[in-house]
């Protein structure tokens, strides 16, 4: 079940963009905030750093609102998570994370590894996510 979750977390952090501007946080901020927000259910603010085009490929409400409903009976521990700059380029980066994401609910404990890379553009001058 755990490994259902994660892998729909990371779907949708595959259809999402991170912001970050100016004097704001860099590739690696954005694609920490962007992936946490995601895989804990927080979506209202994951979408905020998801550039236009992810915005508006991601699934319908209905199917949003189950996969929330599915993560909240988590708490997550994110500690175990390395955020690298594999690739910065002008206006395109790619972020590694690699570790273990801990999740734990009243009735089980898992740890998911993740190798995986994001990739952030430049979308009016703030770093989003978009893949």
């Amino acid at each position: 079940m755990m490994r259902k979750i994660v892998s729909l977390a990371a779907v949708l952090v595959l259809f999402s963009v991170l912001l970050s501007g100016c004097g704001g946080p860099g590739p690696e901020k954005t694609a920490q905030a962007a992936l946490e927000n995601t895989v804990s259910g927080n979506f209202d603010e994951a979408f905020k750093h998801f550039c236009k085009k992810m915005k508006d490929d991601m699934p319908p409400k209905e199917l949003m609102d189950e996969i929330r409903k599915e993560l909240e009976q988590f708490k997550f521990d994110f500690s175990g998570l390395k955020y690298e700059v594999v690739e910065e380029k002008g206006d395109t980066a790619k972020i590694r994370v690699s570790g273990t994401i801990k999740a734990k609910s009243e009735s089980e404990e898992k740890n998911e590894d993740m190798d995986e890379t994001i990739e952030l553009i430049k979308e009016d001058g703030q770093w989003k996510v978009c893949e």
